[in-house]
Formats: structure tokens, sequence, C-alpha cells
């Protein structure tokens, strides 16, 4: 069932595996099985014995600890302990699990998976995933329906396996009744707040690529980022190829409108590629430039021109004063639309060639500033930030 490149969203909603494993292959200080622990998952057996199969829900928990986990979620990412009784108080928040912008952002795409009773939604959101353990033992389906976290599970006590035991086909349905029954007892209960927190930001990206788009890129989409947290490039993944009008060759400079035309075509590595080629979803191929081309092909090295920050200033900002920023400016070639700016691989934000964008160090340090035109042309400058009280 090999899709292609495939978006986060996608990925989480349609439950593909992949995805989830290399996710959790990347996480660190904590690792998955760390990040569980702090979350007082008690059950979980030594961390060697899960190895891949953690990430994809091979760890025992109680319905209880979901709960919670949940809960977390839709606390901006704050540990709650659960109440037994409405009478008892609201306990103050535990420690912070998740960020509030990574809560947001997983709400945010749980709540577009489509009901599993296929019915209409209904006046809350519903943010909710479904689960289904090795060998049909149980059925699971959890979400924040309103402002409640549900959960549901469908199985054996005695864990006997039973085909039928689908999180999508039986959990889920039942998530979505008692969901619906809820809302029917408490209509005066108002709906769950799920406004961004100000740490996101939304920027358009290239569809096929995830990635910053650049003039050729045939489709956009909305997505959510953290500035200076989510990895992105200037995606390169479409570029223009002159065309001769009759043998439909590739051609070289100098380009002639009478006899040759401009094409775009999508130039995905060759690993990716052979795999679209085995899975039965072959990619219309760029055609190859004539040797000659090599060397007659001009690059252009006008790169945008960084003005500031300013080369071997250290800049002192104070913690007692949020609103201190330092100014991100660059001067861009004329064909030049946006700029994104960079610390590291992580995206702090974009602007207009010659316009400033503000951007708050989180920490004292040196930080590797780069800028990038929609063309892919970029200049980065070293620069230094000290912190003063």
């Amino acid at each position: 069932r090999f899709t292609g490149p495939i978006s986060a969203h996608d990925a989480l909603v349609k439950s593909r595996n992949l995805p989830a494993v290399w996710l959790a292959g990347q996480v660190n200080q904590p690792n998955l099985y760390g990040f569980l622990r702090q979350a007082g998952i008690q059950g979980l057996r030594g961390e060697s014995h899960y190895g891949l199969s953690l990430a994809l829900g091979g760890g025992e928990l109680t319905m209880a600890e979901l709960a919670r986990l949940y809960l977390m979620l839709a606390s901006q990412g704050h540990d709650y302990p659960l109440r037994d009784q409405q009478s008892q108080p609201i306990s103050p928040q535990g420690k912070s699990l998740l960020s509030p912008a990574a809560a947001f952002m997983v709400r945010d795409i749980l709540k577009d998976n489509p009901r599993a009773d296929g019915l209409p939604g209904s006046n809350w959101t519903v943010a909710w995933k479904t689960g289904t353990s090795w060998g049909y033992r149980d059925a699971w389906s959890a979400g924040i329906t309103g402002p409640y976290v549900l959960v549901v599970w469908v199985g054996n006590f005695d864990a006997t396996p039973n085909p039928a035991f689908v999180g999508v086909r039986t959990a889920g349905p039942l998530f979505f009744a008692l969901s619906d029954a809820l809302q029917g007892a408490l209509p005066g209960t108002a709906d769950m707040a799920n406004t961004p927190p100000d740490t996101v930001k939304k920027v358009a990206f290239c569809a096929a690529s995830g990635e910053l788009p650049n003039p050729w890129c045939p489709k956009l989409v909305d997505g959510w980022y953290i500035p200076g947290v989510s990895p992105i490039k200037v995606s390169n993944l479409h570029r223009p190829v002159w065309l001769d009008n009759k043998t439909g060759a590739a051609v070289c400079p100098p380009y002639d409108s009478a006899i040759h035309h401009q094409e775009v075509f999508a130039f995905w590595p060759s690993d990716l590629a052979a795999l679209f080629e085995q899975a039965g979803l072959p990619r219309r191929r760029p055609p190859e430039l004539p040797a000659a081309c090599s060397q007659r092909v001009a690059v252009s090295y006008s790169a945008p021109l960084i003005r500031s920050p300013l080369k071997g200033v250290i800049y002192s900002l104070r913690q007692s004063v949020a609103n201190e920023h330092i100014a991100l400016k660059a001067d861009a070639a004329s064909d030049s639309q946006i700029l994104y700016w960079f610390a590291g691989n992580s995206l702090l934000g974009q602007s207009l060639p010659g316009q400033t964008l503000e951007w708050r160090p989180p920490r004292a340090g040196r930080f590797q500033l780069s800028v990038s035109d929609d063309k892919g042309r970029s200049a980065s400058r070293l620069l230094r930030v000290d912190m003063l009280p």
C-alpha cells in the first residue's frame, strides 16, 4: 500500500506505521520509553523488551493511564491526575510533558480524523484515535470530545481474541455513540477551546515535498510549524527544464521561445523514484540535459545579502525584558519574493526582501543563522548572543 511521501497529518490520521517508527527513532532526552515513564505509565517492562513495537502501541497500559495521556494532550501538555468523583477538588497541574505548541498540533490533526460511524459531525470538536492490539485481543478508541476525555475498550476479560475486535469497527462507533450521548445530556456545556498558542505559526508548504515552496511548486498547502524548532528548508523538488518544441528533448542555453518551451518536472531522489516504480506508481522522469549543458548553464550567485545581524557583533539581551529582539533583515535579487530565516535547520519565520523579522533567541550562545530566498539561494552568518539579568 505504498503511496509515496505523506504528510505528518495524514500519517497520523491513517495510522501509517513507518512514519511513527521513524519519528520515535528521532525522539531523545527522553526517548519514547522515557517519556511514557515520566507520564506515569506503571506496567511497562524493560526498555529492551519492546524495540520498535513501542511506537505502534506495544506497551501495556490501563484505561486510566491512557485517559491521563489524552488529558495531558487536552491540557496544553500539562500532567493532571484523574478524579474518581466530581466532588473531588481539581488538583494543581503537574509537570509539563509536552509543549503547548506540540499538544495543539497533535489535537489539530486528530480533530480531522473522520467519524467511525460515517455520521455527520456534532457541535463538539472531537479529536480521537483508534487502536487494535496484536492478535485481535482487544480494540481501543480514545480522544477528546468537547471538554471531556473519553476512552473505550472492547475485549474479553480472559484475553480471548476475536477477529471482530478492530478499533475502527467496534470501539470507534461505540466511542461516538457515547460522545453523542454526552452532548445530548449536557446541551449547555461549552466545546473545548482549541486556540493555537503564540508559539506556533502557519505557513504555506509545497504539498509534494513538505518543504517551503520554490516558485515552481504546483500545489501549496497550509500547515503549522514551531519557529526555531521545526526543521524545514526551501524545496528544490520542482525545477524548470527548457525543451525543444519538435523533439521534446532538453536543450542548453541560450533559449529561443520561438522553438523552445519550458516545463516543470519533479526531480525525485533515485531511491524514491525506484520505490514508485516498484509500487506501480511511476513518476514522469525529467529529461537528461545534453552533456554540453554542464559548461554552458549559467549559475546564479545572487544570494541574499544579510544586513542584520551585523557580522562580528555580540548581541546582548536582557532576560528581564521579554520584548527585546534581534532584527533579521536581508536584501535579495529582484526575482526573489520571499526570504526564509533559519537557526541551524529550524525555521524562524519569513519576511519580504528588505523587511525586518524580529527574533528572540531562546538562550545565550552561538547560532548559525541563514537566510534562503524562494529560488533556493542562501547566505549565512554566525551570531553570538549574551543574556544579561
